[in-house]
């Protein structure tokens, strides 16, 4: 069938970070292929894989609380409302990296407290179920904070409670979990995340996410063995042992203690959204997918939605053509599940980029559309 007739399309990217929501950059795609083809039937799919964008991704409603950012400061923080028994949670909106300034990007002074108060004031709220987005975040204090938040103490050597940010971590020697909020067993929690990562080692929380978060390399080798001094701590408090659950160490560790602590469970961001959205079904003879991201690297295979939702279409609609716009394409991977993968900026430097992105956005995809349709 040809793609000039009877098409049917589905546009789903993500976010652009920084620039574009995954509902902002859809619309931009969708004005200027219709723009080319207004006859094809297009449809709509806003994705995340549990950062930056994941409330917006899911639903229009929010309800905003009170809450402590990354650095200690209050901020409004939404709470998405899917419907009247379930919540929507985004870290990246209290304890995000993109909240910070770049001399503020340190997770020796950043504190996941803000998001235990997010979590407390969704079960205020009465919701039965939360769903928790953590990526895209700025901490690395083993979830401590947000347990601090719920009602978990934590001493030093001398009995005094400790404080609630990265460094904190270091002096605690005991824990008291008797006032911790006894909802979260009541409470159905799901945590959205696109990293599989343990707690510790070198493969975990500290030692690959540390870098971006500000910490050097002899800190990083503190903290991973902290993690290791510290779980023990909690797994004999909580009578279970998580650390090796795939997405323990996602967002410094808060995956681990969510599980531990809330009975939470992991899956990735991209299953959520699939399951909410109904993708699968949508996708069914589907002629051609137009996904993308604000960065397409080697790290794009390992999860990330576009590539996701570009395998979940070539396994359920033969022939359909796939493409991703980006406004950073820097891979060496051989990415062939794509038949092209379009970089909007081009040598536009990446500041001005960002400013720009919906124009470029719109012009990019304005090509595309009369290559595809008008060939």
């Amino acid at each position: 069938m040809s793609l000039k007739t009877n098409c049917k399309v589905v546009i789903a990217s993500d976010s652009f970070k920084d620039s574009m929501t995954s509902k902002e950059v859809n619309k931009q795609i969708l004005k200027a292929f219709k723009k080319v083809n207004k006859n094809a039937s297009y449809n709509l799919i806003n994705i995340s894989d549990g950062g930056e964008g994941f409330i917006n991704a899911i639903t229009n409603k929010t309800i905003k609380i009170k809450a402590k950012n990354p650095i200690g400061k209050y901020i409004k923080v939404p709470i998405g409302i899917l419907n009247k028994n379930t919540a929507i949670i985004e870290m990246a909106k209290v304890s995000g990296i993109e909240l910070l300034k770049k001399n503020e990007i340190n997770a020796n002074y950043t504190t996941s407290y803000g998001l235990g108060e997010v979590i407390k004031g969704a079960l205020d709220l009465n919701f039965n179920k939360i769903y928790i987005g953590i990526g895209s975040s700025s901490t690395n204090d083993l979830g401590i904070g947000m347990l601090q938040a719920l009602g978990g103490k934590f001493y030093d050597q001398n009995m005094n409670e400790v404080g609630i940010y990265g460094e904190d971590i270091f002096k605690i020697k005991f824990v008291d979990f008797k006032n911790i909020d006894e909802r979260l067993k009541k409470v159905n929690i799901t945590i959205a995340a696109d990293v599989s990562n343990p707690l510790y080692g070198k493969d975990g929380a500290s030692f690959i996410y540390g870098p971006q978060k500000g910490l050097k390399n002899n800190e990083i080798i503190k903290y991973d063995q902290e993690f290791i001094r510290l779980s023990r701590l909690l797994n004999q408090a909580a009578n279970k042992d998580c650390t090796n659950y795939l997405g323990a160490g996602a967002a410094g560790g808060v995956g681990y203690s969510l599980v531990t602590f809330a009975n939470a469970k992991i899956i990735s961001g991209f299953d959520l959204i699939n399951d909410l959205t109904n993708l699968t079904e949508l996708l069914k003879n589907t002629n051609l997918l137009i996904t993308g991201e604000g960065k397409i690297d080697d790290q794009t295979s390992f999860g990330k939605a576009p590539y996701k939702i570009a395998k979940l279409a070539k396994s359920i609609s033969k022939g359909i053509k796939i493409y991703a716009l980006s406004g950073v394409v820097d891979y060496n991977n051989d990415f062939q599940i794509f038949d092209d993968i379009i970089n909007i900026n081009q040598s536009l430097k990446l500041e001005n980029a960002v400013k720009k992105g919906h124009k470029r956005i719109y012009k990019s995809a304005s090509k595309l559309a009369k290559k595809i349709f008008q060939a």
